[in-house]
């Protein structure tokens, strides 16, 4: 009987599965961009998320947060934590990573040129002027769908709520006085890490 054939298959066979398995280091090149313009959000932080399904049920941060440049660049590598892992980001001035736009990261793979948009903050600052005196008003505010405020008799007063960035809005404000209700609208666009006031006399 020959050896040499079956010494070869052998050999073959092992070589194959050398190369089918997947190295445990991912690596991970890319830059943070605001998902509006495009430009680059400096100085951000990208960590990874896993879930064990297939982009379903709860994501949980692993590994260490790293650090972006003043371009918003960043580059790392990182074990493979097995499940379904995209790459978040957010900032100390509030910016985030929504969890159905961040990217899928191969893992065992190079990861290059990722680009993880990002929702860049702004702020709407509300001024309520009472303007004569009225004792009986009572003041809903909302935009986006979303309530905003239920201020019951009102005074003058001045707070802020904070919005995404360079977005449309229209925010609406209802007056009630004695039971007649008065409805008033602005459209806002706010610019990122910016504030736009909106006056409410009533």
């Amino acid at each position: 009987m020959n050896a040499r054939p079956l010494l070869l298959a052998i050999g073959l066979l092992a070589l194959s599965t050398s190369c089918d398995k997947e190295p445990d280091t991912t690596t991970i090149e890319g830059q943070v961009v605001d998902r509006i313009n495009g430009q680059p959000v400096p100085n951000a932080t990208v960590q990874l998320h896993v879930t064990p399904n297939t982009g379903a049920g709860a994501y949980r941060a692993v590994g260490a947060p790293h650090a972006c440049d003043a371009q918003g660049r960043f580059s790392f590598a990182a074990e493979a934590p097995g499940g379904h892992v995209i790459l978040m980001a957010h900032s100390a001035q509030g910016h985030y990573t929504a969890y159905g736009e961040a990217p899928a990261v191969r893992q065992g793979r190079k990861n290059q040129g990722l680009r993880v948009p990002i929702y860049s903050p702004a702020w709407l600052r509300f001024v309520l002027v009472d303007e004569p005196p009225r004792s009986r008003v009572w003041i809903s505010i909302d935009g986006s769908n979303t309530l905003v405020a239920e201020l019951p008799y009102p005074r003058d007063t001045t707070f802020v709520r904070p919005i995404d960035g360079g977005q449309n809005y229209r925010v609406r404000w209802y007056i009630n006085v004695d039971g007649v209700r008065t409805l008033t609208s602005q459209n806002v666009n706010v610019p990122a890490l910016d504030t736009v006031t909106v006056r409410i006399p009533f």
